[in-house]
């Protein structure tokens, strides 16, 4: 009796000490998992696209710098000049970062930051803020590539806990600030466009928006403009891609020195003039851009159907004759209609 008392009492110890065993270890994992979690956080906490006006990408020497001027994002060139990024590069980047978050943690500790180059001296220092002075900016360092190459290593500076990143696109953020350049001779809000003028050796002529939106004709002043024409000139030389951009200023082949036409804006508080080349042997139109200071190879068919001569703003009367039609049209109509009626009848007494 007492040694089958004495089995019960060890097997009820046995299944407590299971109990405690299974609950601790449960306990770990929830906390490691806890901790995992906490650690694969997002890098940046609370940031939004809209907050950043500035970017710098900094690896040995080299700096890339882009910042956002109202609406329109910039590259500082290596002449110095302030130079329209393309849009879509500059939007990947504040999509990319915005969103950054780690994959795994690697490593930890600053002895091994060299390892995955992470160092001050070998990472990728990437910056974002709301202006270059802001002191409360967002950076992190990007190391090498990851084991698939899809990947790449980073840390956040002044931390030494190393994070694997699931996608890698160093490569493009270090590119030449002259591949950062948006190739469109003409993006400009057309919001903001307010007067046009054309110049060519057979004619020239200005339009003029007015306070109610419309186009008109400032010279010559006698000729009524079809503001739709005017909207879809606007929609289409802003809608303009260059084949290249062409650097070294202007060369006798690019035929700019006698253009076949070209296009004045007065843009916001800004004059930007666009001459534009006549098409050459290579099927190509040249165009200049004074504002920006820039030089582009268009293919020629991209101006094919382009309106460029007064004729083509110009809006069109309808004859006489179509009118007289129109209006005997729509008085058939309504006598049509008035026969059609239902007769009301008479309510008998």
């Amino acid at each position: 009796m007492l040694r089958k008392n004495l089995s019960y009492i060890l097997l009820a110890l046995a299944i407590v000490v299971l109990l405690v065993i299974y609950v601790l270890a449960t306990f770990g994992e929830r906390r490691a998992e806890h901790i995992k979690k906490a650690e694969l956080q997002p890098f940046f906490q609370g940031i939004k696209k809209d907050g950043i006006n500035y970017i710098e990408f900094e690896k040995d020497e080299k700096k890339i710098k882009l910042k956002k001027e109202e609406d329109r994002w910039f590259v500082l060139l290596n002449d110095g000049r302030w130079f329209p990024v393309n849009p879509p590069d500059v939007e990947e980047a504040l999509e990319y970062f915005t969103n950054v978050e780690p994959a795994e943690l690697i490593a930890e500790g600053k002895e091994k930051l060299e390892k995955f180059e992470l160092s001050d001296k070998t990472a990728l220092k990437v910056t974002l803020a709301k202006s270059p002075e802001d002191k409360s900016s967002y950076k992190l360092f990007l190391g090498k590539a990851g084991p698939d190459f899809r990947s790449t290593y980073a840390v956040k500076p002044d931390e030494t806990k190393i994070f694997l990143v699931a996608e890698n696109k160093n490569s493009f953020w270090q590119r030449d600030p002259d591949e950062w350049r948006d190739k469109a001779p003409f993006r400009y809000n057309r919001e903001d466009i307010t007067k046009i003028a054309f110049t060519s050796a057979n004619s020239s002529f200005i339009l003029e928006r007015d306070k109610d939106g419309m186009w008109q004709f400032t010279y010559p002043g006698d000729l009524k403009a079809d503001s739709n024409i005017v909207v879809e000139f606007l929609s289409r030389i802003s809608g303009m891609v260059a084949i290249s951009l062409l650097d070294g200023g202007r060369k006798p082949e690019y035929k700019l020195d006698t253009p076949d036409f070209t296009i004045e804006f007065k843009v916001g508080n800004e004059d930007v003039k666009l001459i534009v080349s006549p098409e050459t042997e290579d099927r190509k139109r040249y165009v200049e851009n004074t504002h920006l200071n820039q030089i582009y190879a268009l293919s020629a068919s991209t101006w094919v159907g382009v309106p460029r001569t007064k004729e083509e703003f110009v809006l069109k009367e309808v004859p006489k004759k179509e009118k007289k039609e129109e209006k005997k049209e729509e008085k058939n109509a309504k006598t049509n209609n008035k026969k059609v009626q239902p007769e009301t009848k008479k309510s008998g007494k």
